[in-house]
């Protein structure tokens, strides 16, 4: 079980709304990803300090620090300059790209899970840990 843990793929989430936050989570858990959350950039950013996703999940507006400036300001560490982002949004991407760079997939909102599970397949090629069973098969 331990080398499942160490090969587990890991997501920030940086996400203000509190219903979209956690069934986030509760489904990437259920796909075998690890998950950590953040309610803006500012604990984004403060949260990379302390440990290293595979991915980032970050939404466009939110309070204190939104998403084009903590990717903007995520790229300056060296260590992420290659970190996948998925930049979630209802604004459409034509005109956000315009303005801001930096990620390396957009999802319009609202999605469907099925979108944003194969934009992070793409992004992670490895498959994830698979989730421990909870019962007895069959």
């Amino acid at each position: 079980m331990q080398a499942q843990r160490s090969t587990m793929k890991t997501i920030l989430i940086v996400e203000d709304e509190f219903g979209l936050a956690e069934g986030l989570v509760s489904i990437l858990s259920e796909e075998g990803y690890g998950t950590s959350l953040a309610r803006d950039g500012k604990q984004g950013l403060e949260q990379l300090a302390e440990t290293r996703p595979d991915l980032v999940l970050v939404d466009f507006v939110m309070p204190v620090m939104n998403g084009a400036e903590m990717i903007r300001e995520l790229r300056k560490i060296p260590a992420c300059q290659e970190l996948p982002v998925i930049l979630m949004s209802a604004a459409d991407e034509e005109i956000l790209r315009r303005y801001y760079g930096g990620y390396d997939a957009f999802l319009k909102k609202p999605f469907e899970m099925s979108a944003l599970l194969d934009l992070i397949r793409k992004l992670l090629p490895d498959p994830p840990a698979s989730p421990e069973p909870s019962g007895p098969p069959g």
